[in-house]
């Protein structure tokens, strides 16, 4: 007998594999729009060089230069029309996903945030070449990310935005339970991934836009991630051994940039795991990093009797904080 629950399950899948091949149709309609008019671009600014000393003795001079002028001018009425389409399809994508999805709040939650994980990476999958092209295969990596990376951190947005407005309602019909907390906080610390630099968690990336390292996109990152952690305090209010907050602000400070919160979570977790070794290697670095070389000192003789692999890595950062 199949389960309700496994029912369920599969029609959340079909419903997400159907939203993810109609947003690569959308998107590869875009792509393909933007290199018709490319090469169109190219084909006859080739042809009008290469004939230019025949054009010159002919009225084809002129019908030429109006070709070109032609097809910039239809691209970017196109375009600009296009610009605007474009949200207002991916809205219509997240409108129909809700739409097919009339279950509970908290399983409404878990389907955005499912699929929006699965679009994770989506940029670099649109174009495969044939086996016998493989040395070819990095370049045309590159350029689907070029082409496509845009999109898909938009599609990403939309739809944690939209988990954050669903956890919002939650929290608001139940503003003490810790579940509702824990999801508004878990789609925040996404949203605030998603504004970071590729790179940080897979530095094998082959290209990664500018865009990343703009003010804009790292004032968005500020205030996600401070979000995120005024939901993980609410929750520490009401459980305060919960390790998973502790872990995640752990990772929120480092990516705020603020080691002194950070060590203190890692403190925390220290006490929590009874010193787990990983955890305290992490800790024994920041103490380093900080200057505080008597308290990372200590960690590195607990690693040492403990014989961790990592023992003697963590003594090469005893001058790291000398070295800032």
């Amino acid at each position: 007998m199949i389960s309700a629950a496994q029912t369920q399950n599969s029609a959340y899948t079909t419903l997400q594999k159907t939203v993810l091949d109609q947003f690569r149709q959308i998107t590869r309609a875009y792509a393909l729009f933007h290199i018709t008019f490319f090469l169109l671009g190219f084909v006859e600014l080739f042809l009008f060089l290469f004939f230019f000393s025949f054009f010159a003795k002919s009225s084809m001079l002129a019908f030429s230069l109006a070709a070109i002028f032609l097809t910039g001018f239809s691209y970017f009425v196109l375009l600009f029309y296009f610009q605007a389409k474009k949200p207002e399809q991916f809205q219509l994508l997240l409108k129909n996903y809700l739409k097919g999805s009339k279950d509970a709040q908290e399983e409404i939650l878990q389907s955005l945030s499912q699929l929006a994980s699965q679009l994770r990476g989506q940029e670099h999958r649109y174009y495969h070449l044939p086996e016998y092209f493989k040395t070819l295969a990095p370049l045309m990596e590159k350029f689907s990310i070029w082409t496509h990376w845009k999109d898909v951190h938009q599609m990403k947005e939309l739809l944690l935005w939209s988990a954050i407005h669903e956890s919002r309602e939650l929290v608001k019909a139940f503003p003490t339970e810790v579940k509702a907390h824990r999801a508004l906080s878990a789609a925040y610390i996404d949203l605030a991934r998603l504004y970071m630099d590729p790179r940080k968690e897979n530095p094998d990336i082959l290209w990664v836009s500018p865009e990343y390292q703009s003010k804009e996109m790292e004032e968005k990152f500020q205030k996600a991630a401070e979000r995120a952690v005024a939901e993980l305090k609410i929750i520490e209010e009401y459980a305060p051994a919960e390790f998973w907050v502790h872990a995640q602000l752990a990772v929120l400070y480092r990516d705020l940039k603020q080691p002194a919160l950070e060590i203190q979570e890692y403190e925390m977790l220290a006490k929590m795991t009874n010193n787990d070794q990983e955890i305290l290697f992490r800790l024994g670095l920041l103490y380093f990093e900080q200057g505080q070389n008597s308290k990372g000192l200590r960690i590195y003789e607990a690693l040492k009797k403990a014989a961790h692999p990592h023992a003697d890595a963590l003594i090469s950062f005893y001058d790291a904080f000398a070295s800032i």
